[in-house]
């Protein structure tokens, strides 16, 4: 005997349908983040439901040539170097990605191998968005997405950016993470917390 509840569970627009992509994690809901590899089939990223992307690789890295026309996309124009100014993009990269998340739209944040760029970006829109703490914000996409490691300098800056957003201290001993950072294989959950 079967119940007949008024719709077919594919007409329900409601249901949450996850996207599977090579080098791709689910952060959020509608959030995700991944290396090149997840955008290197881009018809297949459109298939997926996928409409936005924010690219945190240089035009030389990957130029607007490969962009799909039915994607939009945001570029966070830096080199994984500590020295580069990824801050400068933070405020509009964050709201990018709030324009779509926000209307539950999946969003992908990627860079060369979704590390350090592409975290960075992404620990700022949950600091910015999503009322994260850098803290819980970095455990969070790590718990999601194990290789995620941003690079010293963006670590600070992502420091800086809390304490700017939130009016308050970082909630990462910077010191710590260095510590973390530059040990052999990175292993193990890093205790973060400041003194």
């Amino acid at each position: 005997m079967s119940i007949d509840v008024g719709y077919k569970r594919s007409e329900d627009k409601s249901l949450f349908k996850p996207v599977l992509l090579n080098n791709c994690d689910q952060i959020l809901p509608y959030l995700y983040l991944g290396g090149v590899d997840a955008v290197a089939d881009t018809g297949c990223v459109v298939e997926q439901g996928i409409r936005a992307v924010v690219c945190c690789l240089r035009e030389v890295e990957y130029p607007d040539k490969d962009f799909n026309k039915d994607l939009e996309y945001y570029r966070v124009d830096v080199e994984d170097i500590s020295r580069e100014p990824i801050e400068l993009y933070w405020p509009e990269a964050t709201q990018f990605i709030h324009s779509w998340v926000s209307r539950e739209q999946p969003v992908l944040v990627h860079c060369r191998a979704g590390v350090s760029r592409s975290s960075s970006v992404v620990m700022s829109y949950l600091m910015t968005y999503q009322g994260y703490s850098l803290h819980d914000a970095f455990f969070l996409v790590r718990s999601r997405r194990s290789c995620v490691s941003p690079n010293i300098g963006f670590m600070e800056k992502l420091c800086d950016y809390e304490e700017a957003q939130q009016d308050t201290e970082t909630t990462v001993d910077i010191n710590k993470y260095i510590a973390w950072y530059t040990s052999e294989g990175r292993q193990g959950i890093p205790d973060l917390n400041p003194e």
